[in-house]
């Protein structure tokens, strides 16, 4: 045993590395090289612990009263990384414990040790989970973009978390749609839950409240929902809840601001059919993209182009206005949260008991029905013909030669009778819809569905980001 000596010349014992010794006898070196004795509170590192209910750390002192503190606890240069809740209690009743002293490189990999420690806790909740994966990668991205900036610098001296550029911490959070999803893929592989969980947690942390934030951490009890039933908060059931009073608070915004009818819908009579020329249950005219075509039909018929993204067409479509959505989003990785907006905007469009019909791919099939249960109700899971594709697996290829389409509604479907198997478009639109319907389709890229619904005289609003994908269907409408 090495043998060290203190300013009055006294023997000591000096701190070795992964080292079992009673809290009465614990030395250990501070950052000037002082030797201290006892324990000390790291406050970024006591931030890092689960906080114990009332209920839990009655329990714990209690057992720790009676049968002692069987664990000891664990440190990093004096300071406590595993423990804190045993050494409050033992420093309360003067009850001796031990110190087993655990050496690591530097905080961040201190961080990181206390994070999985937490995260093999049974007692977590979801949200809980998130937030210790979410501290995680940032910390493992924070390492990478601080080693790159010293291997280009030719910075040797240690960097902490406290002393990140501000260059580099405002890159940690100004993420791109992308770069999003694929953090929150390694933040939910991490906690144990879906990417679209953590994107909804994401959600819940921007717009609740910090009493309900702690209550949905801690998995308290609190009154919740109209029937004020005492539950548990899930993050799902909270973003729901959320959403929804986000939705009710836009609605009476823009009625507040709008000064156009609120009974949009088009009487069929002869004698009111004049005063209604032009009303259209899509809201106010666009000058620059609304077209107005009429045919023979039993409901006057119109055309509609928007050029504005699916966040935004709350402003230009009325609440209730559509009788079905019919559309085909982009469906790669990064294109998941679209499906959560289409969810959110067909809950505003469609009238009750509206069908959203969603042509999609099989990769993230189950994320994309993640995304638009969020808002809607689902119905059924149809099949559309799709030109063969390779795509490649483990000891060969799959051929792709159907795509799925998801039916979903808001409230009880109002719909006829159909097949599940649909082979065409075409199919779908008469299937799902009469003449005379309002079809929006949110994404309509080149209008392909617009073209099918002028055809079946059914009543479209295409919208589009891409001007000159839009253009192409003017001529199709005038």
């Amino acid at each position: 045993m090495e043998v060290d000596t203190n300013k009055n010349g006294e023997s000591r014992q000096s701190p070795h590395q992964n080292r079992n010794i009673k809290s009465s006898e614990y030395i250990f070196s501070d950052e000037n090289g002082n030797l201290c004795d006892g324990v000390r509170i790291h406050p970024e590192f006591e931030k890092l612990i689960h906080t114990l209910s009332s209920e839990e750390l009655t329990e714990l002192e209690t057992s720790i009263k009676a049968k002692g503190c069987l664990d000891p606890i664990k440190v990093w240069k004096g300071y406590i990384i595993d423990g804190h809740h045993r050494h409050l209690i033992c420093e309360k009743h003067t009850i001796p414990y031990e110190v087993l002293e655990i050496d690591f490189e530097d905080e961040w990999e201190v961080k990181k040790w206390m994070i999985d420690n937490q995260l093999g806790r049974r007692n977590l909740t979801d949200a809980s989970r998130i937030e210790y994966a979410s501290l995680r990668v940032d910390i493992i991205r924070g390492v990478a973009q601080r080693n790159q900036e010293m291997s280009r610098f030719g910075k040797k001296e240690e960097l902490s978390l406290e002393g990140l550029p501000a260059r580099t911490k405002r890159s940690l959070e100004r993420r791109s749609e992308k770069q999003s999803v694929i953090v929150n893929a390694a933040i939910g592989k991490m906690a144990g839950v879906s990417k679209s969980t953590v994107a909804r947690y994401n959600y819940v942390k921007q717009h609740a409240d910090d009493e309900t934030l702690k209550n949905l951490r801690e998995g308290n009890l609190v009154p919740f929902g109209s029937k004020n039933k005492k539950k548990k908060l899930s993050v799902d059931g909270l973003y729901r809840e959320l959403k929804k009073q986000e939705r009710k608070n836009n609605a009476q915004s823009r009625v507040s601001k709008s000064t156009h009818r609120k009974d949009n819908l088009i009487n069929t009579g002869s004698d009111v059919e004049e005063q209604n020329q032009g009303a259209c249950p899509i809201g106010d005219v666009i000058e620059e993209v609304e077209f107005v075509i009429k045919k023979e039909c039993s409901k006057k018929l119109f055309n509609r182009i928007i050029t504005h993204p699916i966040d935004e067409l709350h402003r230009f479509v009325d609440p209730g206005s559509v009788d079905v959505i019919i559309t085909e989003p982009p469906c790669k990785e990064e294109d998941i949260d679209l499906f959560d907006e289409l969810g959110d905007f067909a809950r505003h469009a469609l009238k009750d008991g509206g069908v959203c019909i969603t042509i999609c791919e099989n990769r993230h099939l189950i994320d994309f029905m993640e995304m638009l249960r969020a808002h809607l109700d689902y119905v059924w899971l149809v099949s559309l013909d799709a030109d063969a594709v390779k795509y490649g697996a483990p000891n060969g290829h799959i051929n792709k030669l159907w795509k799925p389409v998801l039916v979903f509604s808001k409230g009880i479907p109002q719909m006829k009778t159909f097949s599940d198997v649909k082979n065409s478009i075409e199919n779908i639109v008469q299937s799902f819809s009469d003449r005379g319907d309002v079809i929006c389709d949110p994404f309509c890229n080149e209008g392909e569905i617009a073209k099918i619904c002028v055809e079946n005289s059914r009543s479209i609003v295409a919208s589009d980001m891409d001007v000159a994908k839009t253009d192409t269907l003017k001529d199709v409408f005038l």
